[in-house]
């Protein structure tokens, strides 16, 4: 019975500590966790922002200057190498293909074929590629599609 009251008496003592360095042990894990999941969360809003801008950009690529849409493309440039050091590598392969299509059409306007975007085939590759990053970000996300 001794052994059991020195037992005790060592456990009130130290037990406190130990209870104090298990709690922010979990609790730095889960933190460390929230944080990943808010960079990730955060490099794929920006892609998927910047992706809607780029879009809406090309609409208007054979009217404007270059210069806008030579903006919006660095912008998503910049949002994919981000997104790419952070996400998983379904979104990774949307976000390229996505970023190889538009870059093509890009080029078929900038090179003087300005109806090449008036194309229905066009738009609906263009528009799986983007759906295709949609859903990918969502996954990532770990957020239900409807």
């Amino acid at each position: 019975m001794n052994n059991f009251n020195w037992l005790y008496s060592l456990w009130m003592i130290v037990g406190p500590f130990v209870g104090a360095y298990i709690g922010a042990a979990i609790s730095d894990k889960v933190w460390r966790r929230q944080k990943q999941w808010e960079m990730r969360r955060d490099a794929v809003v920006d892609v998927i922002c910047a992706q809607d801008e780029l879009e809406r950009a090309l609409l208007f690529l054979d009217k404007d200057t270059k210069t806008h849409f030579e903006s919006c493309f660095t912008k998503f440039y910049r949002a994919r190498f981000f997104a790419e050091l952070i996400v998983g590598e379904e979104l990774k392969e949307s976000i390229l293909e996505y970023f190889k299509e538009i870059g093509s059409i890009a080029k078929m306007i900038a090179d003087g074929n300005s109806e090449y975007f008036a194309n229905p085939e066009t738009k609906n590759v263009l528009k799986q590629k983007s759906n295709a990053v949609i859903h990918s970000a969502r996954k990532e996300l770990n957020i239900k599609n409807k």
